[in-house]
């Protein structure tokens, strides 16, 4: 391989995983250390990011330019959950690595860590808090945070507490990587004002080209709006440059348009080919056709709103047509559900909006990509 191609292959394990782990990835781990200097001028220098190295993974911090729904954590159902994750990870930062607590022990400390003034306290007899709980510590294990010694939280997810211990203990480990989870910001958190400086890396700020090259890599889809204008100024003199980069470090390729600019994969090898359309996911099949269907209505269809009527009965008539060659849990889907289920996924990858009249916006990235089937029933 290539000097350049290692480069490449480096930096986008890097974009792609939240860590390049040296156990379970050996060769990984020891490609980004061969070139570990190049990978963080290049982060720094571009994007302001920070490339985290331990002797056990390599963590490339990657802080978006703003804020936005389909950065979420899927695992996480509400503002609860995210504030019981972070007080748990705080909790996590004073124990000692390989070292391990009790669930109970974890009961009594979150309280004192939640924010005095939330809305809601907590309150261990709500099944809902119980529940949030059992979600973040599932959360942490899957990402390896913490590893499971004994569980036995079934008993305190169902019956809560009893003589003021858990009714189902759990014995959790820590792992080094739980050190690594909580950003360190520029300065104090009191400090900020504007939740957009939370972006800031360092005492310069944020500059239009990180600005840019964030939105690039971490959005699905970036569009040009009042308050993107410096940004697409920037683009349209630099597209070139960014191009070239974008290619030699992670495969993917720019498309400017006049409102809107994305980096696709038009030819592999990159570790990204197959984030959308997903070969493994069925509902990326249905967006392909929903999008080719309103296409075929004319331009005029691009330039107006629908109404959730309109888009559930166009998904009827594409099941009519083409349910058969779709998987079983949509194929089975009444149109409605249908509409609910493919609605969420349209948002997040930046085709479709609702608007606060009802109406739906669908957006110029749904148009870049369409599909169909040919008569045999295979993708064309």
């Amino acid at each position: 391989m290539a000097v350049d191609d290692e480069l490449a292959m480096a930096a986008q394990l890097l974009l792609r995983d939240r860590f390049v782990l040296r156990e379970e990835d050996p060769e990984g781990f020891f490609l980004v250390r061969r070139h570990e200097r190049a990978l963080r001028e290049f982060f720094r220098e571009k994007l302001g990011w920070t490339l985290l190295m331990n002797m056990r993974f390599y963590k490339l911090e990657k802080v978006p330019a703003a804020g936005a729904a389909y950065l979420g954590i899927e695992a996480m159902q509400g503002p609860e959950d995210y504030a019981l994750l972070a007080c748990t990870l705080a909790f996590l930062e004073e124990q000692e690595v390989d070292g391990q607590f009790l669930l109970s022990r974890l009961l009594e400390v979150l309280p004192g860590l939640y924010p005095a003034d939330a809305p809601l306290a907590i309150s261990w007899e709500s099944y809902a808090w119980r529940r949030a709980l059992i979600r973040v510590m599932k959360y942490l294990e899957a990402e390896r945070l913490i590893r499971v010694v004994d569980d036995e939280s079934e008993g305190f997810l169902s019956a809560g507490l009893s003589g003021g211990a858990p009714a189902g203990e759990a014995l959790y480990e820590v792992t080094v990587l739980s050190r690594y989870s909580l950003r360190l910001f520029a300065r104090n958190l009191r400090s900020y004002h504007d939740v957009m400086l939370l972006g800031e890396t360092g005492e310069e700020g944020l500059d239009v080209r990180r600005r840019v090259y964030r939105q690039l890599l971490l959005a699905p889809v970036f569009y040009r709006t009042a308050a993107t204008e410096e940004e697409f100024s920037y683009l349209r003199h630099q597209h070139r440059e960014i191009d070239a980069k974008c290619q030699q470090w992670f495969g993917l390729s720019l498309e400017l348009y006049d409102d809107a600019a994305m980096l696709v994969c038009e030819e592999p090898p990159s570790l990204f080919a197959e984030l959308y359309p997903s070969a493994r996911r069925g509902l990326h099949d249905i967006m392909l056709q929903f999008a080719a269907a309103w296409r075929a209505q004319g331009d005029a269809a691009a330039h107006r709103d629908a109404t959730r009527t309109e888009l559930v009965a166009l998904l009827a008539r594409l099941r009519e047509a083409h349910g058969e060659n779709w998987t079983k849990e949509y194929r089975e889907m009444a149109p409605e559900a249908l509409f609910s289920a493919l609605l969420p996924e349209l948002v997040d990858w930046g085709m479709a909006e609702e608007r606060e009249d009802g109406l739906y916006r669908l957006l110029p990235a749904l148009w870049r990509l369409a599909g169909g089937y040919e008569e045999k029933g295979e993708e064309s």
